[in-house]
């Protein structure tokens, strides 16, 4: 009886010491720009042993290969000399993403929802601030770069170039300022897209569509 006590509790031990390594190994993703390409490619792994890859532009993922478990994902760019932690869910971004420069400084903060951008902040490399923006009401637009709100500082914290294309505004524009803070460029699109009018240096441009009205 005694051996058997023994033998279970030998048994026991070695099942949760082997649940508590498999939960204590963390996932961690490197990434990579390939060449001649627009997409990046990410191999996850768990522990040692690779789990999962993916590749991504910036439309989000297109390919994804093997399973990513839900929490923490730490990750490394070497090209970048960057390192983070992001958060996932069902194989996809989910919640909290930031990104460090090599020295420990934030250089991105940004929040995901199954998969979607929501909220980006993005910081210069002594801690200003560079750039935000937020699409959760971002129109569908093929230049995701300029989808939804953002704003694009100088270093001395002075707006530099800004965009609103949102769903629930009919009339989207785009504006560029100076380091005086002077307007130098704004132009104003139609809910498909298309230029409605702009002003470079104090002139008055209308597209060849409106002058047609």
């Amino acid at each position: 009886m005694k051996k058997i006590l023994s033998l279970l509790t030998f048994v026991l031990i070695l099942f949760f010491g082997t649940i508590t390594l498999i939960f204590a190994q963390e996932v961690t993703k490197k990434s990579w720009v390939v060449r001649g390409s627009d997409y990046i490619e990410s191999v996850f792994y768990l522990g040692n042993q690779e789990i999962a890859r993916e590749k991504t532009s910036v439309k989000g993922i297109y390919d994804q290969t093997g399973e990513i478990p839900n929490g923490k994902v730490t990750f490394s760019d070497e090209g970048n000399k960057t390192y983070g932690e992001e958060y996932y869910q069902s194989g996809k971004k989910d919640g909290e993403a930031k990104t460090f420069y090599e020295n420990g400084q934030l250089k991105t903060e940004a929040y995901y929802k199954d998969g979607v951008l929501q909220t980006t902040k993005e910081y210069y490399n002594d801690g200003h601030l560079r750039f935000e923006g937020d699409y959760t009401d971002a129109r569908d637009s093929k230049d995701y770069k300029e989808a939804g709100i953002g704003k694009l500082y100088f270093k001395d914290g002075k707006l530099k170039y800004e965009w609103h294309f949102t769903q629930t505004d009919k009339v989207g524009f785009r504006k560029a300022y100076n380091q005086n803070g002077e307007l130098v460029y704004e132009a104003y699109y139609d809910e498909d897209g298309k230029l409605i009018e702009e002003h470079k240096g104090g002139q008055e441009h209308a597209s060849a569509e409106s002058k047609q009205k």
